[in-house]
């Protein structure tokens, strides 16, 4: 008995554009990135923070950081509701590409957060300038 082709449908009927697949990549990469970036950035300010005077200088970095995460928490967090993984209902919810890049891009979304606050919370009780 020959078996059938399976003709199941894909899981969109849009095919993906470069700027979707940027979005997905973005959401899943940029959070990491922000997190290492923060860290490099706010190493470097604290020389031109103190010789100017400008102490909220050093806080720009990890307030940059966590906007970039959250814009990621949100390309990830649309991925995953247009397959239905915030629902809860007893059908099963597709799985696939959209599923993955927004469920791995929330947890690494998470992830930044936890990083970058880790980062931020010395400077915000340690002075980095004494004189």
């Amino acid at each position: 008995m020959p078996l059938k082709a399976d003709t199941k449908e894909s899981e969109t009927t849009q095919p993906l554009t470069y700027r979707s697949i940027a979005a997905r990549w973005f959401g899943l990469l940029a959070p990491l990135t922000a997190a290492w970036g923060q860290q490099q950035l706010a190493y470097y300010l604290v020389g031109p923070a103190c010789r100017t005077g400008h102490v909220l200088l050093l806080h720009f970095p990890a307030i940059l950081a966590l906007a970039i995460t959250a814009l990621a928490a949100l390309l990830c967090w649309s991925e995953l509701n247009e397959v239905g993984g915030s629902e809860t209902t007893d059908e099963s919810m597709q799985t696939g590409s959209e599923w993955f890049f927004g469920a791995v891009g929330l947890f690494l979304s998470a992830l930044a957060v936890a990083v970058i606050l880790a980062q931020w919370i010395p400077t915000l009780f340690i002075p980095a300038c004494q004189h």
